[in-house]
């Protein structure tokens, strides 16, 4: 048993928790609980609830496992949190996204190819239980390309064909933006071509890192196509308010609190319009904190493999060290 003091000091971590989702839980006496906002919100919330929960090495467990839930060693809150979203859902989706082909689905860092299963696997529960995406207006739609709709589609359809789902243009929609949003797991020519009409912005902004850390960063190429291949589908998220989650934030600022506070000073002033969070400093800082130690190594060559899951600027972080 549990005391009503116990269930409303919960109760209100809870609504933080909710209200950080731009979602609204209220307690209504005689009625219960009532979480207002909007689905795409609700979805959001469930998305970032499962990837607390489990993690990146969490759900690669998941997924590697062919036992249902009831066998896996998986403590209350996990089975919890399996409850509102069936793990076979979540296994469909990877199926169906290993199922494409590698012209088709885009090389995507593995923290949004993970993320993109959760993404899908929500949508198929919710819209099989009744709730519906409201249609994207304007140019939000608009904004996202014909290839990458048609991978959209490829998804939706896997997904929901098989739990007997009906498709509808919202979810091809939200689908194609969380794409537009992700992050490129390797640089390439056609990638950065793709993204040249940001390299003014991104030359400013080493510029002015560089003067402010009185190094020279102006002619670190991997540093500037880094940044290149990072940046577009940041601003894309930023717009559109798109989630961004950086799991090693903590650390960054812990390690890297200089570097933090000059970054985030300049890009608040190179970018007046953007409401840039602290997550997404964080990837930056770790795109300049490696230039930084390639500028500091001592000139010893190493032939070693990076493998790692966070994307491209923690990769050369690891890389210089």
């Amino acid at each position: 048993y549990t005391s009503v003091s116990v269930v409303r000091h919960d109760l209100d971590i809870l609504q933080s928790w909710f209200t950080l989702q731009q979602l609204q839980l209220t307690l209504r006496k005689g009625m219960g609980l009532k979480l207002d906002g909007s689905e795409a919100k609700k979805r959001e919330a469930l998305v970032l609830l499962l990837w607390e929960q489990f993690g990146e090495t969490g759900l690669i467990n998941l997924l590697r496992s062919d036992s249902d839930s009831t066998a896996l060693c998986l403590d209350e809150s996990d089975l919890l949190a399996l409850r509102i979203i069936p793990l076979h859902y979540i296994r469909y989706a990877e199926h169906i996204l290993a199922g494409l082909s590698r012209d088709l689905l885009p090389d995507l860092a593995p923290q949004d190819y993970l993320q993109l299963v959760l993404v899908l696997a929500v949508a198929a529960v919710r819209k099989r239980s009744g709730y519906s995406l409201s249609q994207l207006e304007g140019d939000l739609g608009a904004s996202v390309d014909i290839e990458l709709r048609r991978i959209a589609r490829a998804a939706v359809s896997g997904i929901f064909s098989h739990f007997s789902i009906p498709e509808d243009e919202a979810e091809l929609q939200a689908i194609a933006r969380f794409l537009k949003g992700a992050r490129p797991e390797r640089l390439g020519k056609e990638l950065l071509a793709d993204n040249l009409q940001m390299l003014p912005e991104i030359s400013l902004l080493i510029q002015k890192c560089s003067a402010e850390l009185g190094q020279d960063l102006n002619s670190d190429r991997l540093l500037r196509d880094g940044l290149l291949a990072h940046w577009v589908p940041a601003v894309y998220r930023l717009r559109h308010r798109l989630p961004i989650q950086n799991p090693l934030l903590s650390r960054i600022k812990q390690d890297y609190g200089l570097l933090f506070r000059v970054i985030n000073k300049i890009v608040q002033e190179l970018f007046p319009d953007l409401s840039v969070p602290e997550d997404e400093i964080g990837y930056l800082v770790l795109h300049f904190g490696s230039a930084l130690s390639r500028i500091e190594r001592e000139r010893r060559r190493y032939r070693a493999l990076v493998v790692c899951s966070a994307g491209i600027g923690t990769a050369n972080m690891l890389a210089s060290r």
